[in-house]
């Protein structure tokens, strides 16, 4: 869902839907501890803000929301303007809201869940669970600042401009030694939202991420800049974050994702010497269409399976031809054109034959089925490798409808047709290296797990084993953590496949939407490639909408230092 949209406009949106799937939206069928505190800004400013904090035992429901009201709420939809938080999409279970507090105003905080009209069956409504009432005197309010008049952690909506540091209770005790800044590396990334009866959104927008986020200062923040950042107060209008406030290190903006315009990610701490806030990092946004060309000097020499090669999951799944099965099948908002131009360069591939049509192979998500065919996706590769000197892996891996061995003749023919030229051949080894593929101007690998079904093509030595992998479901994605470590733990023998896939088990209590998934292992798994598996070797890694991680770029900075190590040791 997107987090934008208002109760009302979906409420609308929902009952255009038809009543059996209105009746499966989830709902939260416990009363949630509401619990209403202020923060004071004295110093420097002097309002009072409401800040809303909730404890839930369960899962919240699927369109939960909580609202703040300056008058009884007789209505859902009466909040004061914009005073609305879609519980799924926040980060955790306290709002720092806008409202500033007035004496002798009565505010009210409402919890709404959604579920079926008791009097019209045919409906679902929006219903309060909770009901908190403020009268008149904000004072009897808990106070969440430090006794001094100093908030505890910054106001999302006070920016940088508006605050004057030196009267912040830092002020008094800054630490001068810079020497202990640790370097948060920001990088923008793009994800988009399942949008009700819309599928998933294509209108992704840029987040603004960074690393070590338990290692931040209190009045460090991040800003999206659309020209190379010379002064602190030239971030987009808006655009900006503290990054006190977002414990995962990653933070949402408004800005559409584009690749035909400059953008950059920006890291801003206050310096108590020069007495204003500094730039710390600048990383530019920009696309990878020929990262292994450029570091050809530095790892012609490293082994194809020690390098680390960004890929994608259900890599066909971005066209899907039922819209309404886009939250459990479609796993890319972009297209493999696109995936190539960006530094992807494994392609996980399942395909489908239909015998009666001209154009017999199609990707597929298991039996449902994309708008790619097989030969569209084979001739746009083979322009790739033309116009690049980069190399790619194909894994046709797994296959429906394939009845008998004539159906793994006619597609491997067709691939052998069109890629032969450049296939690398299976007796180069495992151990082949990345110099040796373009020295021999081999530069496409096709794995492909039906070999052994094929009648032509059993022994043939184009086509490669398809990549090991293990892909575990979880609970929760501390448990696909533990999933993922004991994987890279393993000792791997030639090219194996990490699958940076969230896949939750039917007793987990995770959205099921293959977007919301992806949207919450991403910035983890940029985070873990960063620090927990730094000196971890991985081969191949895959995503789900990968545009909303960091794969691509420290897969590159991965291999270069791979690329200079086996340099150096040659010496």
């Amino acid at each position: 869902m997107n987090s934008k949209i208002n109760p009302s406009v979906l409420q609308a949106k929902v009952r255009e839907l038809d009543p059996d799937i209105q009746k499966g939206i989830t709902r939260l069928h416990v009363k949630p501890q509401l619990k209403v505190m202020k923060q004071r800004w004295t110093k420097p400013h002097n309002r009072t803000f409401l800040i809303i904090n909730w404890d839930i035992k369960t899962q919240p429901g699927e369109y939960d929301y909580v609202a703040v009201f300056d008058k009884d709420p007789l209505s859902p939809f009466d909040y004061i303007p914009y005073q609305f938080y879609w519980v799924n999409k926040l980060q955790s279970k306290t709002i720092i809201t806008d409202v500033v507090l007035k004496d002798n105003t009565s505010y009210f905080v409402a919890y709404y869940t959604y579920l079926r009209d008791p009097i019209d069956v045919d409906h679902c409504d929006f219903t309060p669970l909770e009901i908190v009432a403020i009268h008149a005197n904000i004072e009897q309010l808990p106070d969440q600042d430090d006794g001094l008049g100093y908030s505890i952690q910054p106001h999302p909506r006070i920016s940088p401009q508006d605050i004057n540091m030196e009267q912040t209770k830092e002020a008094l005790v800054a630490d001068l030694d810079e020497g202990n800044y640790q370097r948060h590396d920001p990088h923008l990334t793009a994800s988009g939202q399942l949008t009700l009866g819309l599928g998933i959104d294509s209108n992704l927008t840029f987040d603004l991420n960074w690393y070590h986020p338990n290692r931040v200062g209190m009045w460090d923040y991040v800003a999206i800049f659309d020209r190379y950042p010379e002064d602190v107060d030239d971030y987009i209008a808006n655009q900006w974050c503290w990054v006190s406030n977002y414990p995962s290190g990653c933070y949402s903006t408004a800005i559409n994702f584009d690749r035909s315009r400059d953008y950059y990610a920006a890291y801003m701490i206050y310096d108590f010497t020069e007495k204003k806030f500094t730039i710390k990092e600048v990383t530019k946004f920009y696309t990878r269409s020929h990262w292994m060309t450029e570091l050809k000097d530095s790892i012609g020499g490293v082994r194809l399976k020690d390098l680390t090669i960004p890929g994608t999951h259900q890599s066909a799944c971005f066209n899907m031809t039922t819209p309404l099965a886009d939250a459990m099948t479609q796993t890319q908002t972009e297209t493999l054109h696109h995936q190539l131009l960006d530094g992807i360069r494994y392609f996980d591939l399942h395909v489908e034959y239909y015998s009666k049509y001209e154009d017999k192979f199609w990707f597929t998500h298991g039996e449902w089925s994309t708008e790619v065919s097989v030969s569209s996706f084979l001739n746009m590769v083979n322009t790739f490798l033309a116009d690049n000197h980069e190399i790619v892996i194909l894994d046709f891996n797994q296959f429906f409808y394939f009845n008998d061995s004539s159906a793994h003749d006619e597609l491997i023919e067709m691939i052998i047709n069109t890629l032969g030229d450049n296939m690398a051949l299976v007796s180069y080894s495992q151990d082949v290296t990345v110099g040796k593929l373009w020295e021999e101007n081999k530069r496409v690998i096709v794995a492909y797990d039906g070999k052994i079904q094929s009648e032509k093509y059993q022994n043939d030595d184009r086509l490669w084993p398809t990549l090991q992998c293990e892909w575990h479901s979880a609970e929760t994605i501390d448990d696909a953590k533990i999933n993922l470590n004991r994987e890279v733990d393993l000792r791997h023998h030639g090219l194996w496949l990490l699958q940076g896939v969230f896949k939750p088990t039917e007793q987990s209590t995770t959205s099921q939407s293959i977007q919301d998934l992806a949207n919450i292992i991403n910035p983890s798994l940029s985070q873990w490639m960063e620090d927990d598996w730094i000196h971890k070797n991985i081969n191949v890694i895959t995503s789900d909408f990968y545009l909303g991680n960091n794969i691509i770029s420290i897969a590159i900075e991965r291999n270069l230092a791979r690329g200079r190590a086996a340099q150096y040791s040659a010496v």
